[in-house]
């Protein structure tokens, strides 16, 4: 799993996949383990921390086009910035309808903006979620 380092939603699923013995690499927005800047992260749930020195949005970028599938459960902006990311990149996106945020949001914006895109999925659910992460040729 690659994950923004961040805390919320992140923080969690990278906490999940620790825990069941999964892989997590964290794309932090830091310069470093000793820069203690403004951003709000959380590396504790991490194999590897890659400090880009990027910034919020920069580490998007990274995060992003490294990743076969973004899921987006709940989220705001940077969440936001990152699923436009990934349709620029034309990547698999799947949103956990019922979450809030971006999340609920994004089924009417791929509607309004780019309906023919056909890597994007909602799902209601984790069972759903897993089928289609296992049915995708990555």
């Amino acid at each position: 799993m690659i994950t923004g380092a961040s805390s919320g939603i992140s923080k969690y699923a990278a906490k999940g996949a620790i825990d069941n013995k999964g892989l997590v690499v964290a794309v932090s927005p830091r310069s470093g383990s000793q820069d203690k800047s403004k951003f709000t992260i959380d590396e504790s749930n991490s194999s590897a921390v890659i400090y880009t020195g990027m910034g919020y949005k920069g580490r998007n970028v990274i995060t992003t086009r490294s990743a076969d599938v973004v899921v987006v459960i709940n989220g705001g902006f940077g969440t936001l910035n990152e699923v436009a990311i990934a349709e620029g990149e034309n990547k698999n996106i799947i949103t956990l309808i019922g979450t809030g945020g971006c999340a609920d949001m994004l089924p009417e914006i791929f509607k309004r903006i780019n309906p023919k895109y056909r890597k994007f999925s909602k799902v209601k659910n984790i069972q759903e979620l897993k089928k289609i992460i296992n049915g995708l040729r990555l």
